[in-house]
């Protein structure tokens, strides 16, 4: 697994923000990376496409959301 590949596109890689936090082989501090990347990705959906989203989709990015900042902050330990 290219650790940069992954860090571009998380959600290609990872069917929940969740599974980072679990694989093997990935540093505290890479999980970290893909995370804040994967956050920074579902900020811009949500805000871009807002108006024109159906409302699954939005409900996805939200729960998404929610996902890669609890495990964001599991892996600080906050």
């Amino acid at each position: 697994m290219n650790v940069e590949q992954v860090i571009q596109n998380p959600s290609k890689y990872f069917e929940h923000p969740g599974e980072v936090a679990t694989t093997p082989g990935l540093s505290v501090e890479d999980k970290v990376k893909i995370l804040e990347s994967w956050e920074i990705d579902a900020n811009e959906m949500l805000t871009a496409d807002s108006e024109n989203m159906p409302d699954k989709r939005n409900e996805q990015l939200t729960d998404d959301l929610q996902a890669i900042r609890t495990t964001l902050s599991d892996l600080r330990g906050k």
